[in-house]
């Protein structure tokens, strides 16, 4: 995932978090686990998403995007 698309999301991720006032311990609301939630929130982790997880989360939060290989890139 492309550093900038992380932060985007990463940010929307806290505001509905914040917003709905959601926590770690409820039910996940997101296309995703709480794990994959909880690395992208952490910046300073080194992990990889997919293709196909990248895809969901856009469509969660209803951003445009583009393809460029294994990134997307929000538009």
């Amino acid at each position: 995932m492309r550093a900038e698309t992380r932060r985007l999301i990463a940010d929307l991720i806290r505001r509905h978090m914040d917003d709905n006032g959601i926590t770690f311990t409820d039910e996940c609301p997101f296309p995703v686990s709480w794990r994959t939630i909880w690395s992208i929130r952490d910046i300073r982790t080194q992990r990889t998403f997919t293709t196909k997880t990248q895809i969901c989360l856009c469509e969660f939060f209803n951003l445009k995007y583009e393809q460029d290989g294994h990134d997307l890139i929000i538009v």
